[in-house]
């Protein structure tokens, strides 16, 4: 009807908006953004994307249950393509939510996967955006 704006209407409904408008207007055309745990919503985003289609963190969750260390992930979502991650922290990150943990493993064993997972989020990387719930960030 004309009362609000698409941006404004989309920003209202979809607290992931505000993230694609910064990916599609900011980044390079060349970016490839990873989608973890972002309900594969991509009608709205204009760059290129990897997201697991059911299960959204089925690729993080196996990527971090074989590397052995940050840099062999690097070097693996590197072979990938991908340029950026646009993540729900709030589900990955958190250890009783978090698909990283395994309940066959120790307690000690899960702490240290869920520390490398976030050691390859933020060591090196730049964080384009962050909130309690999302966070963008830029791969080395």
């Amino acid at each position: 009807i004309g009362g609000e704006s698409r941006e404004a209407y989309l920003t209202r409904r979809l607290d992931h908006y505000p993230y694609y408008q910064l990916i599609n207007h900011e980044l390079p055309p060349t970016a490839r953004v990873w989608l973890i745990n972002m309900r594969n919503d991509t009608v709205h985003l204009e760059r290129n994307y990897f997201a697991d289609y059911v299960f959204e963190d089925y690729t993080i969750t196996k990527l971090v249950q074989q590397a052995a260390n940050v840099s062999e992930m690097r070097a693996q979502v590197k072979a990938m393509g991908i340029t950026h991650i646009l993540l729900r922290h709030d589900l990955l990150l958190d250890y009783q939510r978090t698909p990283i943990v395994d309940e066959r493993k120790s307690a000690a064993e899960n702490q240290a996967k869920l520390q490398m997972l976030k050691s390859f989020l933020t060591d090196g990387t730049k964080t384009l955006k962050s909130d309690a719930k999302f966070m963008l960030v830029q791969l080395p």
